[in-house]
């Protein structure tokens, strides 16, 4: 569902009620500016960033071990 900001000023309620349904794209000017979701969603989302965040720093310290070169390349670089 979409919606206009002045639309969710007139009608929050309204919003917030469909926004434990589904996700509300909020509009300023035609452009999406926002979506609003229910605290459920919300924290779900949170929830698998933070596994795919950890997931990704893990494969990174992995990768890192087996190549020490890059991060001396690094070091390098940022000297010269």
């Amino acid at each position: 569902m979409k919606a206009s900001a002045t639309e969710l000023n007139k009608h929050p309620g309204k919003y917030l009620n469909q926004a434990i349904k589904e996700p509300v794209i909020i509009e300023r000017a035609g452009h999406p500016t926002a979506v609003l979701v229910s605290y459920e969603r919300y924290m779900q989302l949170e929830d698998a960033f933070w596994v795919n965040w950890q997931s990704l720093q893990t494969k990174r310290n992995q990768s890192a071990r087996r190549q020490p070169w890059i991060f001396c390349a690094v070091i390098i670089d940022a000297f010269t």
